[in-house]
C-alpha cells in the first residue's frame, strides 16, 4: 500500500486526531503523548525503544482507559510490575 500526503493526515492535537478517525482517515503525528486521550484510539502500541518513555506512554494509556501493546522489552522487563 502506498501512503502519501493525500492518504495520511498529519496532525499536532487531540481535535485534529478525533476529525481524522471521524473521518474515517489515517493520521500521523510528532506529539506522541496526544495518543492515550484520543477518543477513537483503543490500542496503544508502544515500541520506543526507550524504557522511560515507553514506562510513560503506557502509564498514560492505562490512566486513559487504553489496552497496551509493549514492544520495548526494557520497559516490559522493568516495568510490568508497576504498571500492571
Amino acid at each position: 500500500m502506498d501512503l502519501d500526503e493525500t492518504t495520511v493526515t498529519a496532525v499536532d492535537t487531540v481535535d485534529q486526531a478525533d476529525t481524522a478517525l471521524a473521518d474515517n482517515e489515517r493520521f500521523v503525528t510528532t506529539q506522541g503523548r496526544l495518543l492515550p486521550i484520543v477518543d477513537g484510539i483503543d490500542v496503544i502500541i508502544c515500541a520506543t525503544g526507550v524504557p522511560q518513555i515507553g514506562a510513560d506512554m503506557a502509564h498514560r494509556s492505562i490512566t486513559d482507559g487504553k489496552h497496551v501493546v509493549m514492544l520495548t522489552d526494557e520497559t516490559d522487563a522493568v516495568g510490568r510490575a508497576v504498571l500492571e
